[in-house]
């Protein structure tokens, strides 16, 4: 039937009848050779009244208000108890609905949701009108929430001024009304999307503290504005670092963990992880010779790796959260010595001796017969390289950070591992450009217009956590996260002395 119901000219009486048989729970006492068995065994179950619901919105929303009306009152008097249900299930299956039949248009359909938006009093019972309402103020804020991102990131897009005029519209729809829910219901999305974060930077920007319920603002403001350390993820270690590191300013004389061997590589990451942020919140301390930094240019006095941590301690990165990863990354590739990182300690601290896209593994010609690649990088006799497209040229070669999608997979790795790989590969090559710009431009092929490497890779590493982000189901802070702990399992496991992790550096190795 969902095949053959397109319009409200084929939702006929009596087609329409035979639907209400079902949401209602009415089975046929006999069987004939006009109706279908399953006529003779119906049950009251939620995915064919879902069903049902979408074959009448698929005929027009406005075309089947009635219709949509007559379902609703059956399909609560056939299942009184759980009568919100029924109400909710229709409020996103509408909301739904609106979605997927205005793809490529969200914002300019948000915009004419919000101008259609009536606020008036109900009766007790919810009627098909106030439920397309409620659908159309959700559709729209869940757009607006989207649209809040985009101008706090201050991305040049086609859809900027849509974005602005739509959180306009949203703003004078909440002064007008001074209903709270639509400020709930947008921080709920925010959070759930892109994680606390963003929430709390809407806290911190004037532009935008209409979000956020009045009484939730001042306690805001009432905290503490200090972000949250995502690197206590390392425990008793990190902690006992930072707490002796306000004992040193003090009294420069104070160990700092002492209970802890300063030659492991969690203990050097852990150093490098909280003097950073020590010097961040406190500026004043970057001289003072109990800082943290002070003690690791000490060490570097006696020990050149101390100096190699005090190098990276020193540069500076944009200050965003992506940024907190592009430092956590080379930190791990610097003092790891897990195989693993051979290629992103070669990315971030030495990209000119990357050999991408060079022979590699020997193989024969599926045409010919005769033997193509090479050897540790050195091609075979008479092997001639010969792009065939755009985009195979050797090195990074994604293109534009915007026109890249899910996929399935890639060389084996699929999903969360294929965006996980993909994070730290860019931040290594992020962290390159520190030194390296040059280098790394040589290994990066860009899109059209594109001249700064960069914000180009700051870009697909943004792209790379939304993907990781949709991939684990969670918000793209927690995405933030998971590199952070992946990383800490890196650095963890090269410490352990009977650790080992398998290189899949052929197909073979991979396929298994």
């Amino acid at each position: 039937m969902w095949n053959f119901v397109n319009s409200k000219e084929q939702l006929t009486d009596n087609v329409l009848n035979k639907l209400m048989d079902y949401v209602r729970c009415s089975p046929s006492p006999e069987a004939t050779s006009e109706r279908s068995t399953l006529q003779q065994y119906m049950k009251p179950d939620p995915a064919v009244q879902s069903l049902i619901l979408k074959i009448l919105l698929k005929c027009g929303m406005e075309e089947t208000a009635p219709q949509l009306q007559r379902f609703i009152e059956e399909a609560v008097k056939s299942n009184e108890r759980n009568a919100d249900e029924i109400y909710f299930m229709v409020v996103r299956s509408i909301e739904d609905h609106i979605h997927f039949s205005n793809q490529g248009r969200l914002i300019n359909k948000a915009i004419r949701c919000l101008d259609t938006c009536e606020f008036n009093e109900s009766g007790q019972n919810m009627i098909s009108e106030d439920l397309h309402k409620i659908a159309k103020l959700r559709f729209a804020i869940t757009a607006a929430s989207d649209a809040i991102r985009s101008v706090l990131s201050e991305a040049v897009t086609v859809e900027a001024e849509e974005c602005r005029h739509l959180l306009r519209n949203l703003q004078e729809l909440l002064s007008k009304t001074g209903n709270s829910w639509i400020q709930i219901f947008l921080l709920r999305n925010i959070f759930e999307t892109y994680g606390f974060s963003l929430v709390h930077q809407l806290g911190q920007s004037e532009r935008f503290q209409w979000t956020i319920p009045s009484q939730v603002l001042k306690e805001q403001q009432d905290m503490s504005a200090q972000s949250v350390d995502q690197f206590q993820m390392y425990g008793q270690m990190y902690e006992k670092i930072t707490v002796d590191s306000f004992k040193a300013l003090e009294d420069p004389s104070h160990e700092i963990a002492q209970d802890y061997d300063e030659n492991t590589p969690c203990f050097r990451v852990c150093m490098a992880l909280s003097a950073v942020r020590q010097t961040t919140h406190n500026t004043d301390s970057t001289n003072n010779p109990g800082s943290l930094i002070s003690r690791m240019r000490v060490k570097s006095n006696t020990d050149t790796s101390w100096g190699q941590l005090v190098k990276i301690c020193e540069s500076e990165l944009e200050d965003c959260s992506l940024s907190q990863i592009v430092f956590h990354t080379a930190l791990v590739a610097q003092v790891s010595t897990a195989p693993v990182m051979k290629l992103l300690n070669s990315l971030c601290f030495s990209p000119g001796k990357c050999q991408c896209g060079r022979p590699y593994v020997k193989s024969q010609c599926p045409n010919c017969g005769r033997e193509v690649g090479g050897k540790s990088h050195v091609p075979v006799e008479g092997f001639t390289e010969f792009n065939t497209a755009a985009g195979s040229g050797r090195g990074h070669n994604l293109g534009d950070p915007n026109s890249r999608k899910e996929q399935d997979g890639e060389r084996s790795l699929y999903g969360a591992n294929l965006h996980m790989v993909r994070a730290l590969i860019h931040s290594s090559m992020i962290w390159g450009t520190t030194e390296h710009t040059e280098e790394l431009q040589k290994l990066t092929e860009m899109p059209q217009g594109a001249h700064d490497v960069r914000k180009h890779l700051f870009g697909h590493l943004r792209k790379d956590i939304e993907l990781l982000a949709k991939a684990l189901g969670k918000s793209q802070q927690d995405a933030e996260m998971t590199v952070h702990l992946f990383l800490k399992f890196i650095l963890e496991s090269s410490s352990e002395p009977n650790s080992h992790i398998q290189i899949t550096d052929s197909e073979e190795k991979r396929e298994e």
